[in-house]
């Protein structure tokens, strides 16, 4: 599939289509599928580009019961049980997609952690020339790779907002498609907490949950019941506390914020 072939995709309402978000399809009753891959993953074919990422090392680490090394909160938080999951589950092509697919996500946000260090009215510095070690697994990664990402978010060569948020919110709905540690969201439920890749993005959470919501997510607390089922005991504990997390949540039906429509014009005395 070329990247062109998008335009053909249902996409989503026009008053998000100009802003910076991947294409959604509302016509989709799985939700799962509100967000493709091939509107998330690039270059296509999405499955070829998973199959590039280079997951051996977590596989690797993860059966000898060593910790994966990164600097990604997110990642760090999520790696263990997934990468367990598949190995004891190998022929498990959803698993394998979903391991995939949290590779693809640590490698945007190195990117993004470069690029934020970047001049956003400058021409960026190409690929070729960018430091060793700027991504993890650098040398291993296709020399094709980084530069066809960059010039489908930055097609101006320029780190500018508008980018920029294209980058993060194709991250936030790619964060959707990871599951909690049980694997069981829910029935056409996907939920992330936010937390871990706001720091990772060094964003404030009030912007996250802002672009979460232009993805078309509900930000809510949990029940316990739900934090049970999703396997995260510990956080279930928090809430025995009182300290209550709130999650991104995808679900139907699917609800966008209203369009401003600007100051209403003063009445007449």
């Amino acid at each position: 599939m070329g990247d062109n072939e998008l335009a053909d995709e249902p996409s989503q309402r026009p008053s998000q289509a100009t802003k910076p978000l991947p294409p959604a399809d509302l016509t989709t009753d799985d939700i799962s599928l509100v967000y493709p891959l091939n509107s998330l993953i690039y270059p296509h074919p999405p499955n070829q580009t998973l199959a590039l990422m280079p997951i051996q090392n977590w596989r690797s680490r993860i059966s000898s019961k060593k910790e994966v090394k990164t600097t990604s909160r997110y990642i760090a938080a999520r790696v263990g049980y997934l990468t367990r999951s598949l190995v004891a589950q190998p022929d498990n092509e959803t698993l394998l997609q979903k391991l995939q697919s949290l590779r693809y996500i640590n490698l945007l946000v190195e990117i993004s952690s470069y690029l934020r260090r970047q001049n956003p009215r400058r021409t960026i510095t190409p690929y070729n020339k960018w430091p060793e070690n700027t991504l993890s697994d650098q040398s291993t990664l296709p020399s094709f790779l980084v530069p066809k990402l960059l010039n489908h978010f930055l097609p101006q060569h320029q780190p500018t907002t508008y980018a920029m948020n294209l980058l993060h919110t194709t991250i936030f709905a790619l964060t959707l498609q990871i599951p909690p540690p049980s694997l069981n969201p829910g029935v056409n439920t996907l939920i992330t907490e936010p937390t871990d890749i706001a720091l990772d993005l060094a964003m404030d959470r009030g912007e996250v949950n802002k672009l979460y919501r232009e993805l078309g997510c509900k930000i809510a607390s949990a029940s316990e019941g739900e934090l049970s089922r999703w396997g995260l005991e510990k956080t279930a504990k928090k809430v025995e506390r009182g300290q209550k997390p709130k999650f991104a949540k995808l679900t139907f039906p699917i609800e966008f914020p209203k369009q401003s429509q600007g100051r209403a014009p003063a009445r007449g005395r």
